[in-house]
């Protein structure tokens, strides 16, 4: 095996990155669109989807070696 990650496991980890980051943009959109209906749980939904964006981006940023 070569040190470098293998294209398929660097494209999967990629692609992963792109589909938690879709999902966590569509979260953050439908809760910030139904606020009323949240009321009280809009703070923890918003927090949780960010928290998806940043997991996304860090994957499709991140480095495999």
């Amino acid at each position: 095996m070569s040190e470098d990650g293998s294209f398929g496991a660097i494209f999967i980890e990629k692609l992963v990155g792109v589909i938690i980051l879709l999902i966590g943009i569509v979260t953050t959109v439908y809760t910030l669109t139904s606020q009323d209906v949240l009321k009280s749980y809009v703070g923890l939904f918003t927090l949780l989807s960010v928290i998806l964006v940043l997991l996304g981006l860090f994957l499709i940023l991140a480095k495999t070696e």
